[in-house]
């Protein structure tokens, strides 16, 4: 089974063979000693049986990041930059995912930098076109104002690097002294020079009626906003499937994932078309061996695979090992 020679098994990934206890248990309670580790999911022995195809190896090395040689926190999702997933990496192993949450201090999202999640203000502008961090390395050491944020937070230049300030409550920044100044008539002036209208920054729900709805100033991206009665009750953002390992988008009233959007749906869903097709289970092209699609009456249905088995390409039907990835 799996191709491992006779009487050889592998602990599941995150777990390894204890000498005490003489089965296989979480990593961290393990003490290897002088015992080889494999750290890298794509180097498991059962995964580069599963993913023996040349083809489906890269694409496992895409799927997954290496944290062999990266301190323990939390780093950009591989497949899903830029945008606000990481994946966590502890002890060099990649132990799960997750979704930066906003900034509730700068009102902002947050994205994996640095093992920590940034808001974007203290994100370079050079960082994929997300950060709003001014460059200093030609700027003298001192405050300087923010040009899409003037009033509550500046950035600070010393020695060639930036750092982002936030204002305290109830001041605005003054370029002219460098500081944050609490006197009222300054402060209503700077927020009526530089506020926004109100529809830029909140969606409107006056043309969609009752009910869950893409978030109108976001793109398509994984934000979403609750209507009722032609008001905006709610602004959310769709989780990550933890199953599909997938990010979840609105679609169709909820969330969503790319596996279960159809390819024709803003050029992202992931889900291929049924049309001409006969009733039966496909393989993904994108994801040949943990799931499949379903064909029925010319309606497709995303299908994951049970837990330790694989999609069999040869009887499309999912199996402990078989003919897969081809």
């Amino acid at each position: 089974m799996f191709g491992f020679p006779n009487n050889l098994d592998e602990c599941p990934y995150l777990e390894q063979f204890s000498d005490v206890t003489h089965r296989c248990e979480n990593f961290t309670k393990v003490t290897c000693g002088s015992r080889p580790q494999v750290t890298y999911y794509c180097s498991y022995w059962i995964t580069l049986y599963k993913h023996r195809n040349l083809d489906s190896i890269l694409h496992c090395t895409k799927q997954h990041l290496n944290c062999t040689s990266l301190s323990d926190g939390v780093y950009e999702h591989p497949t899903k930059r830029p945008g606000p997933l990481y994946v966590i990496c502890l002890q060099g192993r990649e132990i799960g995912e997750g979704t930066c949450l906003r900034d509730t201090i700068w009102h902002k999202q947050t994205y994996p930098l640095n093992g920590t999640c940034t808001q974007r203000y203290a994100i370079p502008i050079s960082y994929h076109g997300i950060g709003l961090l001014p460059d200093c390395s030609k700027k003298a050491d001192g405050h300087y104002e923010y040009s899409s944020r003037p009033c509550d937070a500046y950035y600070k230049c010393e020695g060639g690097i930036a750092s982002a300030v936030k204002c305290p409550p109830n001041t605005s920044f003054n370029k002219d002294t460098g500081i944050c100044m609490t006197d009222e008539y300054f402060n209503l002036l700077c927020s009526l020079l530089h506020c926004k209208h109100c529809e830029q920054l909140h969606p409107s729900c006056k043309e969609e009626g009752n009910g869950f709805f893409q978030h109108s100033l976001k793109g398509f991206s994984p934000w979403y906003i609750l209507c009722k009665d032609n008001r905006t009750i709610e602004e959310g953002y769709c989780p990550t499937d933890n199953e599909w390992r997938a990010q979840q988008f609105p679609y169709n009233g909820q969330c969503v994932h790319l596996f279960a959007i159809p390819n024709e749906y803003n050029s992202v869903g992931l889900l291929p078309s049924c049309n001409g097709k006969p009733d039966g289970n496909y393989q993904y092209p994108e994801r040949p061996c943990d799931a499949y699609y379903k064909c029925e009456d010319g309606m497709a249905f995303a299908v994951k695979c049970p837990g330790n088995t694989i999609f069999d390409s040869s009887n499309r039907t999912c199996k402990i090992g078989g003919l897969i990835c081809n």
